[in-house]
């Protein structure tokens, strides 16, 4: 039994990256390079038809290799294999609740208006337009970071409470794309956010997966 995942530095990959490195058992990582477009080779377009980072493989001879392809499912499907890794929190347990209904507004929402404000150009033709699209989509983003900084004041220290989870990762993650692509106001300017960002880049998997990545940390 193997587990590969295929990433690209500081992509969405980061997310299921860091979870495997919290669950600590032996994976591979094989590097995505998008300024090849490898993410539209015939080879990698076999393992992904979507054409996006990140995908994992879990080989297992027993039952057949298992495919999977979106960064928030990936960390699922981990969760599922290792429980006692405790990358979410437990079954029917209300801060699983909690963790969920974050984990999908963040990489449904939060994520996707990120995306639009980056790439800009898929969406829009003339200057004005992809300005007016960047002015619209990061009003609404500096109002989701005010939302999840809100709840970090109330849940904390973690979204979902006492225990760091994957949703955790992914407000890491976005929070960090937010600092890199200058929402203005940063999202480094929310006081929770800010905090929850530094107490989570302390954590060894997640140092780990900066240092494989050679990245460097999102705040200082």
């Amino acid at each position: 039994m193997s587990l590969t995942l295929y990433y690209a530095p500081d992509n969405a990959s980061l997310a299921p990256h860091i979870a495997l490195r919290r669950i600590g058992v032996p994976f591979d990582l094989v590097m995505i390079d998008k300024s090849r477009s490898d993410q539209n080779s015939d080879w990698y377009k076999a393992l992904n038809p979507h054409q996006r980072v990140p995908t994992l493989v879990h080989r297992n001879p027993a039952t057949g290799d298992t495919v999977v392809r979106e960064a928030a499912a990936i960390c699922l499907y981990l969760d599922d294999q290792f429980p006692a890794a405790g990358l979410m929190p437990p079954t029917k347990s209300r801060d699983r609740g909690v963790a969920l209904d974050w984990l999908i507004y963040l990489t449904n929402t939060v994520q996707a208006d990120l995306m639009v404000w980056n790439y800009n150009f898929r969406y829009a033709q003339t200057d004005a337009q992809k300005a007016t699209l960047r002015e619209l989509t990061g009003a609404r983003l500096v109002e989701m970071f005010k939302t999840a900084d809100q709840h970090l004041a109330t849940s904390g220290p973690w979204i979902s409470g006492i225990a760091p989870s994957c949703a955790d990762y992914f407000l890491l993650m976005l929070a960090g794309w937010g600092k890199q692509f200058g929402i203005s106001p940063l999202p480094s300017t929310n006081v929770s956010i800010r905090r929850h960002a530094l107490a989570y880049q302390a954590l060894p998997e997640v140092q780990a997966a900066f240092e494989a990545e050679q990245i460097s940390v999102f705040f200082q």
